[in-house]
């Protein structure tokens, strides 16, 4: 029997996705920071204008939490309100990601979490080197392992939504340490 459920979203709503995390150890856990900053630009590609870059207080920038990264005890002291959010891995054992709007689309929702599966798979079994460039977006499908459904799927997606002027979008750009 299917239900059927009258849902709507809005620009206040969002998807929170958490990975089970009691595994990750603590350098594990600075790739995937790591990554998730060199990577942010062609996260921002996937998103509406309000989850991209620094524009929502609550869902704030990895490259600028990389780049305060020195002054740090732990990740945790992060806070909560950036895409990747820590401050839960101790307690309860996950890690969430924050960036992705609010949907009742299966096919949004179903290859967010596929992209964030794989990626945090990645990052658990990946060093990053030691300068902060970003990657391009022809990284993902291959290192990420994507399937062509979940990669087609983001193409499309950035087809609509990437605002970056089309030298940006490969360009390594390197960020301060």
């Amino acid at each position: 029997m299917l239900l059927f459920v009258q849902a709507s979203v809005n620009k206040s709503c969002v998807v929170h996705v958490h990975h089970e995390a009691r595994d990750i150890t603590d350098t594990q856990c600075n790739n995937l920071l790591n990554f998730y900053a060199r990577c942010e630009r062609t996260f921002d590609a996937f998103q509406p204008v309000s989850r991209k870059r620094q524009n929502n207080t609550y869902c704030q920038s990895m490259v600028t939490a990389y780049e305060r990264m020195q002054s740090w005890e732990t990740l945790s002291d992060l806070g909560r309100y950036h895409k990747l959010n820590f401050a839960n891995r101790h307690t309860y054992g996950t890690i969430e990601f924050r960036q992705h709007s609010g949907s009742t689309e299966w096919d949004k929702l179903y290859n967010w979490v596929c992209l964030t599966a794989n990626f945090l798979t990645y990052c658990k079994d990946k060093t990053s080197r030691a300068s902060m460039n970003f990657v391009e977006r022809a990284w993902f499908p291959k290192h990420l392992k994507l399937s062509k459904r979940t990669w087609s799927f983001y193409k499309e997606r950035m087809k609509k939504l990437d605002d970056l002027p089309r030298e940006a979008q490969t360009g390594r750009v390197r960020i301060a340490a």
